[in-house]
């Protein structure tokens, strides 16, 4: 959907615009173009709170593995939500691409995926 591939495009921006700018420079057309041939609505999964859009998870299922290719929240100040912190990176998130998703907090996704 176009929706989806221009908020991801923009969470891409606000989340690692400034790394990528601190090491290559952001180059809107460039950063289109890569986003535009990565983009996969089949694969890349909208996070939602509170009926709002405030990320997005890419996860490859491979043979042996769960392969987490991108998270990204944006952060979103608290809405009398009884929570002590807003919504915002989590403290586990590398601004990386690329990490490997394996454990036993993924083993309830494999039993699942073994038994049908």
């Amino acid at each position: 959907m176009p929706a989806d591939s221009e908020f991801c495009f923009e969470l891409h921006k606000a989340a690692m615009g400034d790394y990528i700018t601190a090491i290559w420079g952001w180059d809107e057309q460039v950063q289109r173009e890569y986003h535009t041939r990565g983009f996969d609505p089949d694969r890349w999964q909208i996070i939602t709170a509170d009926g709002a859009d405030i990320g997005m998870l890419d996860v490859e299922y491979r043979a042996s593995e769960i392969y987490l290719s991108r998270i990204e929240i944006e952060h979103v100040p608290t809405r009398d939500r009884g929570r002590d912190r807003p919504y915002g990176r989590p403290p586990a998130q590398i601004p990386a691409c690329g990490t490997t998703a394996l454990g036993s907090c993924l083993g309830c996704l494999a039993s699942k995926r073994a038994s049908g």
